[in-house]
């Protein structure tokens, strides 16, 4: 499911947990095509602005904290976007499509009640409404009742929407390979690894399991 390059799976693995560092899948973020954090400039996309008040309330956060993070969230935002470009370049669907459709491919049986779908893939009820109505236009999932319980629908992947994650892929991956993996060495890659896995860990949801 993916291109011969330089790319090596730990820089997949790193890549899960940068993203997950924010608390989110690394697709399913605010559209940085449209006008998200991604199209801002530094100085206006940063939460950690110098100059925020807070009152008396002050967190010790040192300045070389502050800065990680900002390299960070930078960092983050113009991969996302570039990785988000190349997709719509190939006309192909956004890592949104891709990260809930792939959290489908691995639970058991290729279906998960829609408040699981939510949990893992770190949505909102209302944005897990919108995506599944055009994952289901598109016949990507399938809605299904339970047949426990009626009232409890699921999402069930298609075979169309295995098809659709088999084209994105090799984009992704071409994306985290161009574009991430080659500003680290093996021994960079695992330490970001862990470092990320345990800022993810520490604003793991309820009923989540970790990055993998």
């Amino acid at each position: 499911m993916g291109l011969k390059s330089s790319y090596h799976p730990q820089d997949q693995r790193v890549w899960g947990h940068f993203c997950g560092a924010f608390g989110m899948t690394p697709g399913l973020v605010l559209n940085a095509t449209a006008g998200g954090a991604a199209g801002r400039s530094k100085d206006d996309s940063c939460v950690c602005n110098k100059n925020l008040h807070l009152g008396s309330m002050k967190p010790n956060l040192p300045e070389g904290h502050l800065e990680a993070w900002r390299k960070y969230y930078v960092s983050f935002w113009r991969v996302f976007a570039a990785i988000e470009a190349d997709l719509a370049a190939a006309g192909l669907p956004s890592l949104s499509w891709y990260d809930a459709l792939y959290e489908l491919y691995l639970a058991p049986g290729r279906h998960l009640r829609m408040s699981e779908l939510a949990r893992s893939a770190l949505l909102s009820r209302s944005g897990l409404t919108r995506l599944v109505d055009k994952l289901e236009k598109e016949k990507l999932i399938e809605r299904k009742s339970c047949p426990k319980d009626g009232r409890v629908q699921h999402a069930q992947l298609t075979e169309k929407g295995v098809e659709v994650l088999r084209k994105i892929w090799p984009v992704y991956r071409a994306g985290i390979a161009g574009y991430f993996a080659p500003h680290l060495d093996a021994a960079e890659a695992k330490q970001l690894a862990a470092v990320f896995a345990r800022v993810a860990a520490a604003r793991k949801p309820p009923g989540t399991e970790p990055t993998a």
